[in-house]
């Protein structure tokens, strides 16, 4: 039996989490997520490139809840601020052109003073830029490539279907960006890590979520056809392995499919 004080700490982490969900998969939640967790494995890094304070993965689970914590704290704080989520997400998309013109200007303002190449320095600080919002864009391909799924699970199987499948496709996007945040915090290359974490936690998740609708149809219908083929002769079956029953019976389902008005044929030259 399930102890009641278990269940009820377990009951608390989901809702913590279906709360600051949508912050974190289409807002700016995972950026607070990775800056704390960043921080804390690998530390601060400094004007020579170099992360300093970091305590490696000592105490990782710990990291983690504070990083989670940290992502919390941030979307509360985003709700008052924009006046609700969803208001705040799309400031967040708006204001890309933007951001991404800011960073070329600064970028290349910082690298002419640092005596280096104004263009490599405005092209690093758009990727930079660009990465900070990859969580964003990231999970909005993804759930606009699923849409056609949904749309799908609600035609055939109704309401309940579909919402089941809306489900399983926010709950991949919130995973994939989990991993998206973790990859980023703790590899050292940009991006990469960021997408290795990524497919990662989309794996694991759909792993507890279960299959997609269209996976299923897929698989169903690969099955249905292994079905069909094995119950004709291709040319393959010994006809000694066999009764002459079971072999002329077979024989007889694959002319059918080879020409199904085959008896229709039979008929009218009987009559003529």
């Amino acid at each position: 039996m399930i102890n009641p004080v278990t269940l009820n700490r377990v009951w608390n982490y989901a809702k913590r989490g279906l709360k600051m969900a949508p912050d974190f998969a289409l807002g700016t939640g995972g950026e607070a997520f990775e800056k704390s967790l960043r921080e804390a494995v690998r530390g601060v890094k400094g004007a020579d490139g170099k992360y300093v304070g970091g305590t490696g993965y000592k105490n990782f689970w710990t990291k983690l809840k504070n990083a989670f914590k940290a992502s919390e704290a941030h979307n509360e704080q985003l709700i008052k601020q924009e006046g609700g989520f969803w208001k705040a997400m799309k400031k967040n998309l708006t204001d890309i052109p933007s951001s991404v013109s800011k960073a070329w200007t600064e970028g290349a303002t910082a690298a002419k003073a640092a005596g280096k190449s104004g263009l490599w320095g405005s092209i690093k600080g758009v990727g930079k830029t660009l990465g900070t919002k990859m969580p964003l864009i990231g999970s909005l391909l993804f759930l606009a490539f699923e849409t056609p799924n949904i749309v799908k699970a609600t035609m055939d199987g109704g309401i309940v279907d579909g919402g089941a499948e809306l489900v399983k496709a926010g709950s991949r996007a919130v995973g994939s960006m989990a991993g998206f945040c973790i990859g980023q915090a703790l590899c050292p290359i940009p991006i990469v890590g960021g997408i290795i974490g990524g497919l990662i936690g989309e794996w694991v998740t759909s792993k507890i979520v279960g299959k997609s609708y269209s996976e299923k149809k897929a698989e169903q219908q690969e099955q249905a056809q292994k079905a069909m083929t094995q119950g004709f002769d291709t040319g393959t079956t010994n006809p000694f392995a066999m009764n002459a029953d079971q072999y002329m019976m077979q024989q007889l389902q694959m002319a059918m499919m080879q020409n199904p008005e085959l008896f229709a044929q039979y008929y009218a030259a009987s009559k003529a």
